[in-house]
């Protein structure tokens, strides 16, 4: 924390999750290699917890005091021309394309994007849904991350929860985020 500002890290994104492990970062193209190594028809939910603004999807960067840099990122313009002129990427030896990530998913499929102020986008949300042909979810408020009161002097990670706009809605269970109509912004 500097200066009474902090912005969440991946380590931050995962204590929410309850994960351990990071997966599907590195580029836009990796976030959709992650998605191919499912079997077709069976991912029901994609949730991707970034740092975003109003018109771009940070996919890597870093904090700087008060503020996030992205090194990385994917704009309604990379979204755009995907969809037009398609993809093609390798996973290991095997090379995929974007109908190979379509068919992964489930009919009712859902990709939720937990990332700062991406809901103020909607134009992003559109062509995230063209491009996967699934619907879209997003946030019109910021996603809080509400970490424990400081231990001796410490950050404490551990049990940290998350909520929209502020902690006052704070949840472990933060799935449900996803499902409060007034607060998401959803595509189609």
């Amino acid at each position: 924390m500097a200066g009474n500002q902090w912005s969440p890290a991946t380590v931050d994104f995962l204590e929410v999750m309850g994960e351990k492990k990071l997966v599907g970062m590195g580029d836009f193209v990796a976030v959709m290699g992650e998605i191919v190594k499912f079997a077709p028809g069976s991912v029901k939910r994609v949730n991707f917890f970034t740092h975003a603004n109003g018109t771009t999807v940070g996919i890597a960067g870093r904090n700087i005091p008060g503020n996030v840099m992205f090194d990385t990122q994917v704009t309604k313009a990379d979204l755009d021309n995907f969809a037009t002129n398609g993809m093609s990427f390798k996973v290991g030896n095997q090379t995929f394309d974007l109908d190979d990530v379509r068919q992964r998913f489930t009919k009712d499929a859902v990709f939720v994007l937990y990332g700062c102020q991406a809901g103020l986008n909607k134009p992003l949300f559109d062509s995230l849904h063209a491009l996967l042909g699934i619907k879209v979810i997003g946030f019109k408020k910021k996603i809080a991350f509400c970490p424990n009161p400081p231990q001796n002097g410490q950050f404490v990670r551990t049990g940290m929860l998350s909520g929209i706009g502020n902690c006052s809605s704070k949840t472990a269970d933060w799935r449900s985020l996803a499902n409060d109509p007034a607060e998401t912004i959803v595509v189609p």
